[in-house]
């Protein structure tokens, strides 16, 4: 008679062999270029490779990679992505969401050359997270993305609201953390205005923007918007590249500051109003750049290149009919952190790219804002461009939006009972 015990064991430390080698492969496929029979890295190895000369490994959760040959032509520039040498990569793309998709893990997973194992890989300490100290919001706001938050109000407050949004329900758009601390103490906080290249920079605190004695307060309602929004109605059409926005990135709210023309008149900065280039849109008119605070971090280190950015038509800032405004309040209360406390660029009547919120430096210039959000981002091309022709550098950047209008209520693809006089809903 056959040891049916003995039989039953080899079976089960069989079956438990299986059951690894089926599982196994599952763990090494959390990072993209999995390859059978790859080699296992111990993560000491991968820290030795942390310069051009040793080469530039990388992790990206349990997939180790070589990119050597990749770092000089980085899209961000070879100073950023050495940041990540011989360590993780994981914070840096939470940090910058463009890494998110599809096509560029695929770009990576072509330098995979092994894997941590799965120990040490479960042992590492979990990456560092930049929007760990992002405020908290309302759990009604819709929300389209995490990390950089981004969120709607909801469509019953559009319908809902007299005129105001309330400041929980305003609509969120950021695309970097939320700074914080001291960053955005108001008593420390001041904002530099350059006005031109061999001139010295004048700060102003935010108790100087306060002084009634030195500037006339003023109070605005203005709607900000996205320009991305109803994104999803063009995605019903073709697919557009781009957070999926329905009707609810648009908001309402009473703005108080000051006017910005105001300021930049104590500061000495030259009028522009009546100028050719102001009457005739030419390309030679001054522009006035606003840099945000709001800038990619990873632990102790902060890009001092990747801040938000923007800029408009200086003749527009120092146009009274504009009504730009840098505000320090917000539908009567200081500016919440999501919304850019303490103090927004307030520019209505424009894609709300260029509200720029923490705003922490002004300056005039002769050409735009350099920053990526200016120069390769919030352009329109006709429907027979893709992403990959996009010539981002032929287009100017959006400003101005058009009217539109959705439907609130009833809200779209819901049920509605007609009744037998089809006269009433």
């Amino acid at each position: 008679m056959p040891n049916t015990s003995c039989t039953q064991e080899r079976k089960e430390k069989g079956s438990e062999k299986v059951a690894k080698k089926e599982k196994e492969p599952e763990v090494k496929q959390l990072a993209p270029g999995f390859k059978e029979g790859e080699k296992v890295i111990p993560f000491a190895e991968v820290q030795k490779h942390d310069s051009i000369d040793k080469g530039i490994w990388v992790t990206y959760r349990d997939g180790v990679y070589d990119i050597t040959k990749f770092v000089q032509n980085h899209p961000g520039g070879l100073e950023r992505i050495l940041k990540a040498a011989g360590g993780q990569i994981d914070p840096f793309w939470a940090m910058y969401a463009q890494h998110n998709v599809a096509s560029v893990k695929d770009i990576l997973g072509e330098y995979r050359i092994g894997h941590l194992s799965q120990d040490e890989y479960a042992n590492l300490p979990p990456p560092f997270d930049p929007y760990q100290t992002d405020p908290k919001r309302d759990p009604e706001l819709v929300v389209q993305a995490a990390k950089p938050f981004n969120a709607e109000t909801p469509l019953r407050v559009l319908a809902e609201q007299e005129y105001l949004t309330p400041n929980d329900k305003f609509f969120v758009r950021n695309h970097l953390p939320v700074p914080s601390g001291s960053l955005i103490d108001p008593s420390t906080y001041a904002l530099e205005i350059v006005k031109g290249e061999d001139e010295d920079p004048v700060k102003l605190t935010l108790k100087d923007l306060q002084d009634e004695t030195r500037f006339k307060r003023k109070k605005i309602c203005a709607i900000i918007q996205c320009s991305g929004n109803r994104r999803e109605d063009q995605n019903s059409v073709a697919q557009v590249e781009g957070l999926t926005w329905y009707t609810g990135a648009i908001s309402c709210a009473e703005w108080e500051g000051v006017a910005l023309k105001d300021v930049l008149d104590s500061v000495g900065v030259p009028s522009t109003l009546g100028m050719e280039s102001e009457l005739e849109g030419e390309d030679d008119q001054l522009h006035l750049q606003m840099e945000g605070m709001d800038r990619p971090k990873v632990g102790e280190w902060r890009d001092t290149k990747g801040f938000y950015g923007a800029s408009i038509p200086l003749a527009w800032a120092q146009d009274p009919r504009r009504d730009v405004l840098l505000a320090f309040k917000m539908n009567g209360e200081p500016i919440p952190a999501d919304h850019g406390a303490p103090l927004r660029c307030v520019v209505p009547g424009v894609a709300g790219a260029r509200s720029v919120k923490w705003l922490s430096k002004l300056i005039v210039a002769e050409e735009e804002s350099q920053s990526h959000w200016q120069q390769n981002d919030y352009k329109a091309f006709c429907s027979s461009i893709t992403w990959d022709t996009a010539d981002f550098s032929s287009l100017p950047a959006i400003q101005d939006m058009p009217v539109n209008s959705a439907i609130s209520s009833p809200p779209a693809k819901s049920l509605v009972e007609l009744t037998s006089d089809g006269c009433t809903w």
